[in-house]
């Protein structure tokens, strides 16, 4: 089986590359960013989304993708995308930590204030940027739970290294609405 080099696949994605790069660079010197690529199915959205992971060295990368089976269950991407980091949550303050443990299934209680989950997972974040700039790379954001997608869907952010890049079909991005676009043709 041959292998296909990465730059085989985005031939002709030079301004979406630099678009990428840009965002790398940056992360790296501690902005925040959100993009989100738009395109339809064959457009070469996952290509670009793995090229970009690819490029992040130093950078902590934490990659979850939107399953149908899932849409309806509840945090259920951030889940799978933090669960990996479950140690670092005892250093939140005590109520952020019990709503995203709760949230994340690995303490049971009644559903967790969602406030406090958002502002426990940015805390979060903003701990691991500390350590290494952050990106964050969700592929069909459509079919994320809508809790989760609220998480990555954040404003720039002062003082964090953070980048979230969502990759969603054509069609499906209205629940984006106000972020940085970039559409792919």
């Amino acid at each position: 089986m041959a292998v296909v080099p990465d730059d085989v696949t985005l031939l002709g994605r030079e301004r979406e590359k630099q678009v990428l790069d840009d965002l790398l660079a940056a992360v790296r010197q501690g902005s925040s960013r959100v993009l989100v690529l738009r395109g339809e199915p064959g457009s070469g959205r996952t290509a670009l989304l793995d090229h970009l992971g690819a490029g992040a060295h130093g950078l902590d990368v934490l990659r979850l993708t939107g399953t149908e089976t899932e849409t309806d269950l509840p945090f259920a991407a951030v889940q799978r995308a933090l669960l990996p980091l479950a140690p670092r949550i005892a250093a939140l303050p005590a109520p952020q930590a019990d709503a995203l443990r709760t949230a994340l299934g690995t303490s049971s209680g009644p559903a967790p204030d969602r406030f406090l989950v958002s502002l426990a997972v940015l805390s979060l974040l903003a701990a691991l940027s500390d350590d290494a700039p952050v990106l964050v790379l969700a592929d069909d954001a459509q079919w994320l739970d809508r809790e989760s997608l609220d998480l990555l869907a954040f404003e720039d952010l002062d003082d964090v290294a953070l980048a979230d890049v969502v990759v969603v079909f054509e069609g499906h991005a209205a629940f984006l609405a106000g972020l940085h676009f970039l559409d792919l043709v």
